[in-house]
C-alpha cells in the first residue's frame, strides 16, 4: 500500500525568503535535457483564483516575464504547460520588485491519453461506476502502475495540488467494501482495498483522494477501457472516531494515471 506522502509529478519550488511584494516574476522553461521549450505557457494563480487573465507565453529561449503589479499577495502559484509535456506547478514567494525563479523543468509526456470519463451508479445506488478509455499513441507498450482518483464538490483545479492538509483517513479494507477494477471485454484486473484520505485544499475545497496500485499495460497504438466500481459510502476515521462519508456529496471526479512516480495522463468529469 502506498503512503499518502508519495510524491507526484508536480514540482513544487518554494523560495524561502522573507516576503514583501513583487511586481515582476521571471524564469525559463526547459525540458529534462536542459533545452528551452518555446511553446510553453505560464498561468498564475493565488490560493483561490487566476491572477493573470491570459497565459503568459514563453519566447524562443523558453523565457517568460510576468507583471504582477496589481497583485498584493505574498506568493503566487505558477502552472506551466506545453504540448507533449507533463504540467508543472511552482509556488513562488514574492520578496522584492523582481523575482527570478530557478529553471522550471517539464518532463516529457509518455504518450498515453485518457478520454471520455463516464460516471454512473448501480441500480441499488450503492456503487459509483467510472469508465474511461485509455489510448496509447506510441508504437510501444505503456504501463500504468498506479491510479489516483479525486472526488470534489467544486472544480477549483487551480489550487488542487498545493500542499493539502490531510483531514480524515480512509479506514482499512476490513471496514470498507473493496473497489473493483476491470477492463470490459478483457476480464477483471483486481479487487482493491480502499486507501486514501480526505484533504482540505488551500482554496477551501475538500476532496476525497483514493489510490490503487496495479499492473496494467496498453499495447502500442491500442486502446483499453478501464472500469472502476467504488462504494458510494466510505467509512473514515476522524480523530479516532469512525464516520460515514458519501461520494454523492462529491460529484466531480478527476482520475490520474501514473507510471511509478510520473503522472502519465488524466481525465476529469468537469
Amino acid at each position: 500500500m502506498i503512503s499518502p506522502t508519495k510524491s507526484t509529478i508536480f514540482a513544487f519550488l518554494i523560495i524561502p525568503v522573507c516576503a514583501l511584494h513583487a511586481t515582476i516574476v521571471r524564469g525559463v522553461v526547459d525540458d529534462e535535457m536542459g533545452h528551452p521549450i518555446p511553446n510553453a505557457q505560464v498561468r498564475v494563480f493565488d490560493a483561490k483564483a487566476l491572477i493573470v487573465s491570459s497565459p503568459e507565453a514563453v519566447d524562443l529561449q523558453g523565457r517568460f516575464s510576468i507583471d504582477l503589479a496589481s497583485f498584493k499577495g505574498t506568493h503566487a502559484n505558477l502552472e506551466v504547460q506545453a504540448p507533449g509535456f507533463n504540467t508543472a506547478h511552482v509556488t513562488v514567494l514574492l520578496p522584492s520588485p523582481t523575482v527570478v525563479v530557478d529553471p522550471i523543468v517539464l518532463s516529457k509526456a509518455l504518450g498515453l491519453r485518457a478520454q471520455g470519463l463516464q460516471i454512473s451508479q448501480t441500480p441499488d445506488k450503492k456503487t459509483r461506476i467510472l469508465e474511461t478509455e485509455v489510448i496509447n499513441e506510441t508504437p510501444n507498450p505503456l504501463s500504468v502502475k498506479e491510479i489516483r482518483i479525486f472526488f470534489t464538490r467544486e472544480a477549483k483545479v487551480e489550487c488542487a495540488d498545493t500542499s493539502p492538509a490531510v483531514l480524515i483517513q480512509i479506514d482499512t479494507s476490513t471496514q470498507n467494501s473493496e473497489a473493483h477494477i476491470s477492463t470490459p471485454g478483457h476480464g477483471s484486473l483486481d479487487n482493491r482495498a480502499l486507501a486514501g484520505f480526505i484533504e482540505q485544499l488551500p482554496c477551501g475545497v475538500s476532496r476525497i483522494h483514493l489510490w490503487f496500485m496495479l499492473q496494467c499495460s496498453v499495447a502500442g497504438k491500442e486502446d483499453a477501457t478501464l472500469r472502476f466500481e467504488i462504494p458510494e459510502d466510505i467509512k473514515v476515521t476522524n480523530e479516532g472516531r469512525s464516520q460515514l462519508v458519501s461520494l454523492r456529496d462529491y460529484p466531480l471526479v478527476l482520475v490520474r494515471f501514473f507510471d511509478g512516480e510520473k503522472a502519465i495522463t488524466e481525465v476529469k468529469s468537469y
